[in-house]
Formats: structure tokens, C-alpha cells, sequence
């Protein structure tokens, strides 16, 4: 939208803007005709007509007033329909009860001076200008919403998290067998899905965003039993929990335990806008519980038409499998690195800081703890170092890494010459 530029033909002189929106005083009252024009560079790409009724800035006055009245009214019961804690965060974009203040002033104004014809139009004028600066939004209400199923990547699981935040330990030498036996019991035994809601403030021209709320349903196999852990790649301080959940925290990671005896319901907001499939969050059991190396996991029940459930289910498990494997690897290389780093020079910067971190003899631990403290996330900070060791990032191995790394660097280190964040 920033290359395009907009020309605006009132029948006389003509106005232009960045903005596909104009405020205009008309010299004379009644149905004007309007042509807008819109360009990109020099070259005219689309253009449109339409009438508009000038009002006199007495009229228009009231008739704002009114309005913005209506519009408060509306606001106040959207608001009162939000949770507490949605409230707040409200208040932060757009206080309600400040803006029915101040339109409230402007109506004292306007009556005091209405019943006097000795008011000049200019003082309407200026009380409508007023009215305009206010920003009364139209309404409150949810920008985007799903519903869908929990999944993740066991390539992208974190095993030191859940060691981190509830103790769980794990053999560095069998990550791979510890990952994809956590992904293979959570597909098998729980069936899990996310709601997600973000709310935004709804102006005349825009939208502004103030929280995104998240349930997470976890519905286990009936039979099931223990505890299982959920972590969410976000600093405790960031995510405020319902239901008088208190969560594990450790350096830029929120934990829960869930009890898997019966369906729990995991409800959280976030003050800012993202969706589900860009908040990184994993599931696994108590370690002690996985099949690994070559361990037989615990028999299945004995019931009437297993076998044949068993194959069905399996078939429907690996198709599920594989549909959402090429989904996500698709997402994974067009967008991934792009929703961790909205700028390039921000992964430069991350990979010079670990170079140099590294020439110091830090070792990973350290050089996380470090920039977790400087306020990257923790998503970040683990793509950034499995970049620079040549591991597997999302669902494919970066080859010739070494060479494609030292020219990520020095690209960067050319634009600029110290790390902005640190």
C-alpha cells in the first residue's frame, strides 16, 4: 500500500494522499460529486466516482456527536463482555471511559454555544476537528479465530525445556529416539486441539490488536494415566494463565502440568497478535514411560475388534501423518524463518553474536541465557544456534552450512557492524 498514492478531485482543486482515506471541508453545502484516482509511481491504476452531502459545521457537529454517542453505548458493552484480563489490556490501545469523557466535554460545548446565533461556523469547525482527533472506534470484537488440532514437529522439541522446567531426564546421545518417541505416544494417546482468538479495536481506517487468547483441550485415551507436561516457548511474565493456573517458568519458557487421568482445558492470553501456528508449543509424558532403545512399550488393551480398529486407526494415523509432514515442511520453508525474524539483519546479528561468543569458548547454554536475558525469544535463539552448528532446521538439513553461514555473516557484518540487540 506504501507505493500507492491517491488523487482526489472535489470538483476544484485537487487533493492527494498516501492513504486510501481523506478529511475534507467542502466550501459549500449540498451533494458534491468526488473522483478518486489511484496511482502507482506515475502510472494511473484504478479510479472511481461517488457523491458525498456536505452538511453545515453546525449540523455536522450534532450529527457527529450523535454518532459517537451510539458508537459508546456499543463499545461499552463489548468491553463489559471481555474477560478482566482482556479489559486491561484494552484499556492500554483505547480507554473507553476517556473517550466518552472528552466527546462528552465537546457536547457541553456544543450546547452552550448552539442556541446562540452569533456563533460563527469556524468555532464548529474547530469542535469537529476535535470530534475527528477523538479516534472513536467502531467496535470491539475478534479479528481472527480457529480451531484446530494440536500438532507439532518432534524434529523442532526441545527435550533440555521439559528437563528445565519439570525435571524430566533424557541420554543427549538418543535426542532423535527421545523426539520421535514423544511424538509417536502424543499422536496415539491424546487428541488435543487449540482454540485461538485475537481481539482487535476496530477504527474507521484500521485495526488495532491488543490480545490473542488460547484453550488448549487435552483429551487423553480413556485408560490413560500419569502426568504429562506442556511447554510454551514464552516467558511466564507474557502469558497470563486462567483458572488459577500456576506455571513453571525458567528463562523465556512457560510449563504446565497436565493430568492425564481426564480432559483438561488450558486457557492463556497473550498480550499481542499471533496465531496458533506461530506460538511454538510441545507436548510430551513423563520421559520414563517412552519405549527407547529397543525398549516394548506397554500392551495394548485387549477389547472386542481390536485388530481391526487397530489397522484402521493406523492407516488414518500415518495419512494424517504425511498430509500434515508436507504441510508443515511447505510452511516450514516458506515462512518459518521469516515469522521468527521479521528483519534479515536480526539473524545476522544473532549468528555474529554467536560466532563471537563461541570464539570466547561460551558455550550454548551460556550464550542462550544470555540473550534470553536480552529479550530474544527463545524460538530465536534455538534456530539461530542449530543454523550456525549446521543442524536440522525445521524438516530438512541446511547442506554445505559452513560456507552459506560465513556468507550470512559477512553480508550482515557489511550493513552493519555490531549487533543491535545486544
Amino acid at each position: 500500500l506504501s507505493e500507492l498514492s491517491f488523487e482526489w478531485d472535489f470538483g476544484g482543486a485537487v487533493l492527494r494522499t498516501d492513504e486510501p482515506f481523506i478529511d475534507a471541508t467542502l466550501s459549500t453545502l449540498g451533494e458534491h460529486d468526488v473522483k478518486v484516482k489511484v496511482r502507482k509511481g506515475f502510472e494511473d491504476i484504478a479510479s472511481a466516482s461517488f457523491k458525498v452531502m456536505a452538511v453545515s459545521p453546525k449540523e455536522a457537529v450534532s450529527e457527529t456527536i450523535a454518532e459517537y454517542k451510539t458508537r459508546i453505548v456499543d463499545l461499552k458493552s463489548q468491553k463489559n463482555s471481555l474477560s478482566s484480563s482482556h479489559q486491561i489490556y484494552l484499556e492500554k490501545v483505547a480507554s473507553i471511559s476517556q473517550i466518552e469523557s472528552r466527546v462528552n466535554e465537546i457536547e457541553s460545548q456544543y450546547v452552550a454555544l448552539s442556541g446562540s446565533e452569533a456563533t460563527e461556523d469556524s468555532v464548529y469547525v474547530g469542535m469537529m476537528n476535535d470530534l475527528l482527533n477523538e479516534r472513536v472506534p467502531r467496535s470491539i470484537r475478534p479479528s481472527s479465530t480457529s480451531d484446530v488440532r494440536f500438532l507439532y514437529e518432534f524434529n523442532e522439541l526441545n527435550l533440555e525445556d521439559f528437563g528445565l522446567l519439570f525435571g524430566q531426564a533424557y541420554s543427549e546421545s538418543q535426542e532423535e529416539e527421545y523426539q520421535s518417541a514423544i511424538f509417536d505416544w502424543f499422536v496415539n494417546n491424546v487428541d488435543a486441539t487449540v482454540k485461538h482468538k485475537t481481539y482487535s479495536v476496530y477504527y474507521d481506517d484500521v485495526k488495532d490488536s491488543f490480545v490473542s487468547e488460547f484453550e488448549l483441550i487435552i483429551d487423553p485415551n480413556s485408560g490413560l494415566s500419569g502426568t504429562g507436561y506442556l511447554v510454551i516457548e514464552r516467558d511466564s511474565d507474557e502469558v497470563a494463565f486462567e483458572g488459577g493456573v500456576v506455571p513453571s517458568s525458567h528463562s523465556g519458557l512457560s510449563g504446565v502440568s497436565v493430568d492425564l487421568s481426564q480432559r483438561e482445558s488450558i486457557k492463556f492470553s497473550i498480550e499481542e497478535e499471533i496465531d496458533s501456528f506461530s506460538l511454538p508449543m510441545y507436548f510430551a509424558p513423563e520421559f520414563s514411560i517412552l519405549a527407547i532403545g529397543g525398549e516394548a512399550p506397554a500392551p495394548a488393551e485387549e477389547g472386542m475388534g481390536f485388530w481391526p480398529k487397530f489397522l484402521i486407526g493406523l492407516i488414518l494415523v500415518l495419512f494424517v501423518i504425511f498430509v500434515l509432514y508436507y504441510l508443515l515442511q511447505k510452511w516450514y520453508k516458506n515462512n518459518y524463518e521469516k515469522s521468527l525474524f521479521k528483519k534479515e539483519s536480526d539473524l545476522y546479528n544473532l549468528l555474529n553474536f554467536i560466532r563471537n561468543s563461541k570464539a570466547k569458548r561460551m558455550t550454548n547454554s551460556q550464550i542462550s541465557d544470555k540473550l534470553s536475558k536480552a529479550k530474544w525469544k527463545r524460538s530465536q535463539i534455538n534456530y539461530a544456534l542449530k543454523v550456525y552448528e549446521g543442524k536440522r532446521v525445521g524438516m530438512w538439513e541446511i547442506p554445505l552450512f559452513k560456507k552459506r553461514a560465513k556468507k550470512k555473516m559477512e553480508k550482515g557484518m557489511a550493513k552493519q557492524r555490531k549487533v543491535a540487540r545486544i
